[in-house]
């Protein structure tokens, strides 16, 4: 089949490319390139995303689900938090975040 196509610059010159690099001509590049992006081929699928993840160490066992009743006794057995209430009534974190804690805690003093 003969038809007329118009070609952008950069489409253009890769298929310059091919051909020289798999030395056939233009003709076979352009027809292998519509081959290959119409099949699919040439395009990497994207690859499914897996965490990397890192052993610890041995001896780990802190639980962090755990991590706010921890918080809470170290509230009750601490003297430089003393008067500093970390959770409110109903649990919930009234510090915020550890910047607020160390300021709390500085101004218990």
């Amino acid at each position: 089949m003969r038809t007329t196509v118009t070609l952008d610059p950069d489409v253009e010159r890769l298929i310059r490319d091919a051909m020289r690099e798999h030395g056939i001509p233009f003709k076979e590049a352009l027809n292998e390139a519509a081959r290959n992006g119409l099949r699919g081929k040439g395009h990497k699928r994207a690859q499914k995303f897996v965490q990397k993840t890192f052993r610890m160490g041995a001896g780990q066992e802190f639980r962090w689900d755990k991590a706010l009743a921890v918080a809470a006794a170290m509230e009750d057995e601490s003297p430089i938090l003393a008067g500093v209430e970390l959770f409110g009534e109903d649990g919930a974190n009234t510090i915020g975040d550890v910047r607020t804690l160390v300021i709390a805690a500085g101004n218990a003093r």
